[in-house]
């Protein structure tokens, strides 16, 4: 699939399209080896492994998504650290 724009919105449809596919090729999948159970779905366990796996990938691939991953992750410790600490206490427990 060829790259619309650049537009933040189509990359965000473009995920959703990814996802789509990965939950489409898991029913394929299920119904083609015959294993198709119901309680096994495309859950957000699976989305998210998706993602992830993607996500994964570009970085690997592209040093300059690897360092926005990493800024990513640095905000986001830096903003959990900060709700720890405006955290109180419950029950004498932290």
């Amino acid at each position: 699939m060829a790259i619309r724009n650049d537009t933040y919105a189509a990359v965000r449809a473009e995920v959703g399209t990814l996802l789509n596919l990965s939950a489409r090729m898991f029913e394929l999948e299920q119904t083609v080896s015959g294993t198709s159970r119901p309680y096994e779905t495309f859950d957000d366990a699976r989305r998210v492994g998706a993602l992830a796996f993607a996500l994964a990938t570009i970085c690997h691939r592209h040093p300059e998504a690897r360092k926005m991953l990493q800024q990513s992750i640095n905000n986001h410790a830096r903003e959990v650290e900060l709700l720890q600490q405006k955290r109180k206490p419950t029950n004498g427990k932290s």
